[in-house]
Parts: structure tokens; C-alpha cells; sequence
């Protein structure tokens, strides 16, 4: 929820209040390494995992080492998309 609101509603009305098409909009969200795509399917934690990692990818090479990159699903505590675990049987 953004603003009490689902990602998607939240983005098409900040658009019409704008007056900003999609496509200009998905540019201007980019640029905040938000993957608008996901927002526009409801998909906030895939949206904050994509961010997360990219975030991550900047600190390293802005630092020219590697970060020690921590699992980010593990981190907000969600699984990622197409993750297969099993279950244990009592």
C-alpha cells in the first residue's frame, strides 16, 4: 500500500494528476531504480527486492569492492519469486 492505496492505483493516479503518460512516467520511476512494471501488477516486495539489489550493485561499485551483498529476500523476509521449499512431514 502507498498512501493507503494498491501500487498500481497509487501510480495511475499520480499519472492523471500529473498529466504524465505511462511511458514517461515508467522512465521518471527508473530513475529511482523502481521497476514501475511491478508496481503496475501489485507487486510492491518484488519491487523492493529488484531495488534492494540494485541499490546494493551501486554501493559496490561505487566503493570499487564488493559489499557483501546480503541476501535482501532473506532480509525484508519474503521469498522470492519461484522459490521452492520443502515442507518437513510431522
Amino acid at each position: 500500500m502507498i498512501g493507503g492505496y494498491a501500487p498500481s492505483t497509487y501510480l495511475s493516479r499520480l499519472q492523471k494528476d500529473k498529466e504524465i503518460d505511462e511511458t514517461r512516467m515508467d522512465a521518471f520511476v527508473a530513475t529511482h531504480l523502481i521497476d514501475a512494471g511491478r508496481l503496475r501488477v501489485d507487486d510492491f516486495e518484488g519491487m523492493l527486492l529488484h531495488r534492494a539489489e540494485a541499490l546494493l550493485g551501486l554501493t559496490a561499485d561505487a566503493m570499487q569492492r564488493p559489499t557483501g551483498r546480503p541476501d535482501v529476500a532473506e532480509v525484508f523476509g519474503v521469498e522470492r519469486e519461484g522459490e521452492v521449499h520443502d515442507e518437513a512431514v510431522a
